[in-house]
């Protein structure tokens, strides 16, 4: 991925920020947390439907639009938006539509056309304008289609809405619409933000207290020290490892795993999403392999799910790795 990095030809925002720090129009602390920002933004590791690539798709978003947002969510702003098409899609009154799709459609155009697509998050600011822009919707339904359709469709929409929400939490990161299998199918579909931020480490703190477990091997999907929630772990191929320059090096060196025991995988290396390095043949291994590192583990049933993000197995000897 760096070798790719390296051969992208500098872009437009590289060039204005070689433009900025020549002519000392901004910060140079700015300009280099923005240059590395860029640099990362060309080549990031990326995965939709079972995918995975270093340049991300442009159908990327859109996929994360359809299958992240509520179902009663998207069913109302798809009829707001065709019961607005004869008149161009213009909301009555004085024609605020504008005010509401342009810059929903910039923020949609802009995560598109980026190469960085790694999180519905990017998408967040779309929501202000389109639920403003659905909530022309009753007064619509009640014009065209009676008192009665105007207020009842509206409710009905609310109660799935709640009940799609309800039936979530309290796991909200790694939510899902009905439409796309909820929670269990969207590791299949999206991972890094979208699924797996290793949430689920207090759960899994939480569950190796009451069965007596006293250390697990574990390659989680996260920043935070696990041993700050009192986890006692042995590292496995791909945990948090960064070295800071002038700083020294955070997180732990990958460790073969004990076995037998129980072995804890977020989604997002269980998908083969997030490439771990560090194993035992590190340096060695192509992507696909990487990418495959713990393939054997996703025929398996797992013993228990933790914030749907880390999944934990039981695992009797090496051979059965």
């Amino acid at each position: 991925m760096e070798e790719q990095v390296d051969a992208t030809p500098p872009g437009l925002t590289e060039h204005l920020i070689a433009l900025s720090a020549r002519h000392r129009l901004l910060p140079e602390a700015y300009l280099y947390g923005l240059a590395f920002a860029a640099q990362r933004s060309q080549a990031r590791n990326t995965f939709l439907l079972g995918r995975y690539s270093f340049t991300g798709s442009r159908a990327y978003f859109p996929v994360c639009f359809a299958v992240k947002t509520p179902t009663a969510t998207l069913v109302a702003l798809v009829l707001a938006l065709a019961l607005a098409v004869p008149r161009g899609l213009r909301l009555p009154g004085r024609g605020e539509a504008a005010f509401l799709l342009v810059p929903a459609a910039v923020i949609a155009l802009a995560a598109v056309l980026s190469n960085l697509a790694i999180g519905h998050r990017h998408i967040l600011g779309l929501y202000p304008f389109l639920y403003v822009y659905a909530g022309s919707l009753p007064d619509e339904l009640k014009r065209r289609m009676g008192a009665s359709v105007g207020l009842w469709a509206p409710v009905a929409l609310v109660l799935l809405l709640a009940t799609e929400t309800i039936a979530a939490r309290p796991h909200f990161i790694p939510f899902f619409n009905v439409l796309a299998g909820g929670a269990k199918g969207g590791i299949n579909l999206l991972s890094d933000s979208n699924l797996d931020w290793g949430q689920g480490l207090p759960a899994l703190r939480r569950w190796m207290a009451a069965r007596g477990v006293e250390k697990v091997n574990l390659c989680y999907f996260g920043t935070a020290d696990p041993a700050a929630y009192g986890i006692s772990f042995v590292p496995l191929a791909g945990s948090y490892r960064f070295d800071v320059p002038g700083a020294g090096v955070v997180g732990y060196p990958p460790q073969r795993p004990e076995l037998p025991g129980y072995v804890a995988i977020g989604a997002s290396f269980l998908n083969g999403s997030t490439v771990p390095f560090g194993g035992p043949n590190s340096g060695r291994e192509t992507d696909e392999q990487r990418a495959n590192y713990f393939a054997a583990y996703r025929t398996r049933v797992p013993e228990a799910i933790f914030g749907r993000s880390i999944y934990l197995y039981r695992i009797g000897n090496n051979r059965e790795q």
